[in-house]
């Protein structure tokens, strides 16, 4: 499931006093309005689990910018379900599905194509999510709602039921880490079979140890998706350098 949102550039900047929780380094117990996140700072700490995609991007990411890892996962599995390919309709690119242009240039992402490689959309989705911490005093249900709505609709004390559903979505996805299968993992889709044919083989001769294969998707194109016990980060980066070259 994908959820969309639209960020003002307005948004970005200011400071809302809330409550007084938690960071990755820091676990205090939060105050006030945290919906389902009250009392659970240790356990977003916890270590994650091995079948996470892109785990050392996470783990990098949250050490880098003191967020929880869960955390951290869980938004990227409610936003595109760890897809770095994932472009939304409003705009939203890659793993934590970053606005174009105006939040990747905020967090020093100035080429677009960058969007599209897992670890460094991991990277921009933590630093934009702790500015939202930060903003709302550790609160994850405000800074939760603010990732999906934008800031400039989540004050103190009233955040709009539908950022508070986006809070309680990802909390459900939080819940399900422990259960999450790295594999398959979406790579693309193409027109038609023959063609998949072309590109599994492609992809084949460049990474032997990966099983490929295709499925159907919901548009009826069908959908290329490899599936692999290894860290498939590099083979993201090899498609991505093809469809997404930097200019």
């Amino acid at each position: 499931m994908m959820i969309f949102k639209t960020l003002a550039a307005a948004a970005l900047f200011g400071l809302v006093a809330s409550t007084t929780i938690p960071n990755a380094a820091n676990a205090n117990v939060c105050e006030g309005d945290c919906g389902q996140w009250t009392g659970m700072e240790k356990q977003l700490a916890r270590p994650l689990p091995s079948s996470v995609p892109f785990k050392a991007c996470f783990e990098d990411a949250a050490e880098r910018y003191d967020v929880p890892q869960r955390l951290l996962v869980a938004i990227a599995a409610g936003e595109s379900d760890f897809n770095p390919l994932a472009v939304s309709s409003a705009g939203a690119i890659g793993v934590m599905q970053i606005m174009w242009p105006i939040t990747a240039r905020h967090l020093g992402v100035g080429n677009k194509s960058r969007l599209f490689d897992a670890c460094q959309n991991i990277h921009a989705g933590a630093r934009y999510f702790k500015e939202l911490l930060e903003r709302y005093n550790g609160n994850a249900h405000h800074a939760l709602a603010a990732y999906n709505m934008g800031p400039e609709r989540v004050k103190q004390g009233a955040i709009p039921a539908h950022g508070k559903r986006y809070s309680d979505y990802i909390y459900r996805r939080y819940l399900e880490l422990d259960t999450v299968k790295s594999n398959p993992l979406y790579l693309f889709e193409v027109d038609n079979g023959r063609v998949a044919d072309r590109w599994m083989r492609v992809l084949r001769r460049q990474f032997p140890t990966t099983h490929f294969s295709t499925r159907r998707g919901s548009s009826g194109q069908i959908q290329i998706v490899a599936h692999s016990d290894r860290n498939t980060a590099n083979l993201m980066r090899h498609v991505n350098s093809i469809f997404y070259p930097e200019s």
